[in-house]
């Protein structure tokens, strides 16, 4: 038997350590996601009977021409008892306008304003507050104007998850399709966060969500002195991630994964809206809970030294011609990358979106950076994400 040297076996036991992590966490994280996609999209709805009144929430900024554009979509959905109450946060533009002749047009259709006179809490937050305290129904869906339901069931299968231990549901979201480097990289990071928080709270805990899609119980924003935004009404965001993270309890966080449930976000230019969704969820991620956050460095961590030592174990068993060890190291990061690949792919297929199948390789090492870079970024400026105070 050949005689390896002690830090090639050393070597060896890092690389099979880093990939047994990245198989448990892509056996735990991404495969549940896809089995929910395909169980989500085989299951009908409820009956008329059992079927809630639901009060949907559309957050809106200077977004006249969206809510032109997506209203009229969002009121076909085909769902027997539903209100849209657009909050609208001091416009500037036609939006008054625009709602105004919404509302003469379809008596489900509401809206209430903000005042920028406001100075001492999140907009955002406020908004939601006062959606839902307008609000006639117990089960409240928030979207925005930005934001256009993929299909006429999305009020279906949402509130077809809720029982009577369920106060929240977390959708999907994606934004619209654009070809082009850059639009491709935004699209399959979205798309890669949406599925590692679906799969994490399935699997471990739920701690976020997306405003663009979820749905929760009207009572959780007014129970116990409003403790589901006490902690952090100082932050411009964290409405909906910091929202769930607050109130999840156990179990009560269930998860929609399919075509007819997701919301398409429609945004230009692409890229800043981004930078600024990624930017807030940097910031907002240090009040997670610790779960997330180790699950998420393991994953970097493990990512990175199967990738690296598993190249250096190549290169030296070619340098070498050791080809047991060759053989090995290449078999297991074949194997990896054809694991995220057909898990990216085929999710992606069943929520029929854009298919991910060579995204995987290229930007399996470059999202870790870019966390990592807007880490930084916003924990050495953050003064921006916290309420001015007057």
């Amino acid at each position: 038997m050949q005689n390896y040297p002690l830090y090639i076996l050393i070597m060896c036991i890092v690389f099979l350590a880093a990939w047994l992590i990245q198989l448990v966490l892509l056996l735990t994280i991404q495969r549940p996601v896809l089995a929910r996609c395909k169980r989500k999209n085989r299951e009908g709805d409820l009956t008329d009977d059992a079927k809630p009144g639901v009060s949907v929430i559309v957050y809106s900024q200077n977004q006249g021409e969206a809510l032109l554009r997506n209203l009229p979509t969002l009121l076909d959905n085909d769902y027997p008892n539903f209100e849209v109450i657009v909050v609208d946060d001091c416009s500037c533009d036609d939006t008054q306008n625009v709602l105004t002749i919404m509302e003469q047009r379809n008596e489900n259709i509401f809206h209430t304003n903000l005042t920028d006179r406001i100075k001492n809490m999140s907009h955002r937050k406020l908004a939601l507050l006062l959606g839902v305290k307008a609000a006639h129904n117990d089960i409240i869906l928030t979207t925005k104007a930005q934001c256009v339901p993929a299909s006429k069931s999305w009020i279906n299968k949402m509130v077809r998850n809720f029982s009577p231990k369920t106060d929240f549901v977390i959708g999907p979201m994606v934004f619209d399709g654009r070809s082009g480097l850059i639009p491709r990289f935004c699209q399959y990071d979205l798309f890669q966060r949406m599925v590692n928080m679906f799969g994490v709270t399935i699997s471990y805990c739920p701690f976020a969500g997306w405003s663009d899609n979820m749905a929760f119980r009207k009572h959780l924003l007014f129970d116990n002195n409003n403790q589901a935004f006490h902690a952090h009404l100082q932050l411009h965001p964290g409405e909906d991630d910091l929202f769930v993270n607050a109130m999840a309890k156990g179990r009560n966080v269930a998860v929609e994964c399919s075509y007819d449930s997701m919301v398409i976000r429609q945004e230009s230019p692409l890229r800043v809206a981004w930078k600024k969704d990624r930017q807030n969820r940097a910031f907002t991620s240090k009040f997670s809970r610790l779960t997330p956050k180790v699950i998420k460095c393991l994953d970097y961590l493990t990512r990175y030294a199967c990738a690296g030592v598993g190249v250096a174990l190549i290169v030296w068993s070619a340098i070498t011609m050791s080809w047991i060890p060759l053989a090995v190291a290449a078999s297991l990061l074949l194997i990896r990358v054809l694991l995220v690949s057909v898990f990216s792919y085929q999710t992606a297929r069943n929520l029929r979106i854009h298919r991910y199948l060579f995204s995987p390789i290229v930007y399996d090492l470059w999202i870790p950076i870019v966390d990592l870079w807007y880490w930084l970024s916003v924990s050495t400026n953050s003064r921006h994400f916290y309420v001015s105070r007057v």
